[in-house]
C-alpha cells in the first residue's frame, strides 16, 4: 500500500525519518536543511516524539546524542560550517557506538559561502573530518524518492551497527519536489536491547556470539540490579571501563571487521554510469540526475539503450 505526494526532498527525509520511528530531533536551523527541521517540529508531535531547537550546531548534536543514549532513535540535519562543528561529536558517537543519523545537505563554501548555491565539496569532511580512524556509513540520495528511502535506511543501518550514520546530498536534491509513492512495506529495524536487565557481571559492549554489535540498554542512574550503565569514547573493553591495557585499535579494527564483513548489505547504491559523447560519465546525486536526462534525450535520438550500472543493487 502505498500514497503519492508531491514532496520537497527535504520533506521526503522527513517522512522517511517518521518511517523509521524516530522519536527526537534536535538541532540548529541552517540553509538548505531548515526544512528538514520546519516539518519535524511539526510531524514529531504527532507521533509522540519531541523536538528541540538548541542555542547552536554543537548542542543540537548533542541532544540527539543524549536522546539516543535514552533510548530514542534520533537525529539532526545541518549544512557546511554546522557539519565542521558537529565533527568532535560525530566522533564521540562513533567511539561510543551510539546510533544516530546526521542529514547533511551540502552548500558552497567554505565558510559561510553561498547558503542557497549548490555544491558538493564536503564528501571528504563526511570521511575524514574527525580525527582518528573510524568508518563511516555515508548514503548519497540523487531524487527526492531516495531522499525517502535512504533516510529509512539510514535509521537502519545506525540501529544494527551502532553506529552514525550520514544522509548526505546536495542542495538541489533536498529543495526538488517530485511525485513519491511512499511504501509502508519498508523493513525497519529496532534496537536491540539486553534480554536481561544489567546485573553485576553486566559488560555493555560486549559483543554476543553470533551478533554483529553488542546489544544496548537505555541510559539510567542505575538498573534495577543497581548497576550503573557506563558509557564512554575512552578506550574500553566489554565493561566499557577504561583499558590503558588495550590498544584503541583493537575497539576500532573490531568495530571495522563487522562492517568490511557485512558490506553488501550497505554498498547496495552507487551512481549510475551514463554514456555520453562516446564518454562514460559517472553521476554524483543532483549531477546523477543531470546525466540521466541528458542520456535519455541522447537514447531518444539514437535509439541506443545504455545500461546503468550499480556495484550492487537492491
Amino acid at each position: 500500500m502505498s500514497r503519492i505526494l508531491l514532496l520537497q526532498g527535504n520533506q521526503a527525509v522527513v517522512e522517511g525519518a517518521i518511517a523509521a520511528g524516530v522519536k527526537f530531533y534536535g538541532g540548529y536551523p541552517i540553509t538548505p536543511s531548515t526544512e528538514i527541521a520546519e516539518q519535524l517540529a511539526l510531524r514529531l508531535p504527532q507521533v509522540g516524539g519531541k523536538f528541540m531547537q538548541t542555542e547552536d550546531e554543537i548542542a543540537g548534536l548533542g541532544t540527539v546524542i543524549g536522546a539516543s543514549m535514552a533510548g530514542q532513535k534520533a537525529m539532526t540535519a545541518t549544512s557546511g560550517p554546522g557539519f565542521s562543528l558537529k565533527q568532535e561529536l560525530i566522533g564521540y558517537a562513533a567511539m561510543a557506538e551510539l546510533p544516530i543519523v546526521v542529514a547533511m545537505i551540502m552548500r558552497a563554501g567554505p565558510s559561510t559561502g553561498l547558503p542557497t548555491s549548490p555544491a558538493q565539496g564536503d564528501v571528504m569532511q563526511a570521511r575524514w573530518g574527525t580525527h582518528g580512524d573510524h568508518p563511516m556509513i555515508t548514503l548519497c540520495p540523487s531524487s527526492v524518492k531516495e531522499m525517502y528511502e535512504l533516510t529509512i535506511k539510514a535509521f537502519n543501518f545506525a540501529e544494527m551497527y551502532r553506529t552514525p550514520v550520514l544522509l548526505m546530498t546536495d542542495e538541489v536534491i533536498a529543495h526538488m519536489r517530485e511525485g513519491v509513492a511512499l511504501e509502508d512495506d519498508y523493513e525497519v529495524v529496532d534496537r536491540v536491547h539486553p534480554a536481561e536487565a544489567p546485573g553485576k557481571d553486566y559488560l555493555p559492549y560486549k559483543v554476543e556470539e553470533g551478533s554483529m554489535v553488542p546489544p544496548m540498554d537505555t541510559i539510567r542512574t542505575l538498573s534495577p540490579a543497581g548497576i550503573a550503565v557506563l558509557i564512554t569514547s575512552e578506550r574500553y573493553m566489554g565493561s566499557a571501563r577504561f583499558a590503558a591495557t588495550e590498544p584503541i585499535t583493537v575497539r576500532i579494527s573490531s568495530k571495522s571487521a563487522h562492517l568490511n564483513k557485512n558490506n553488501s548489505l550497505y554498498i547496495f547504491f552507487m551512481p549510475d554510469l551514463h554514456f555520453l559523447s562516446g564518454h562514460i560519465m559517472r553521476g554524483f546525486m543532483v549531477l546523477n540526475t543531470f546525466f540521466g536526462g541528458r542520456q535519455r534525450r541522447r537514447d531518444k535520438k539514437t535509439a541506443f539503450t545504455a545500461k546503468k550500472h550499480r556495484l550492487i543493487t537492491d
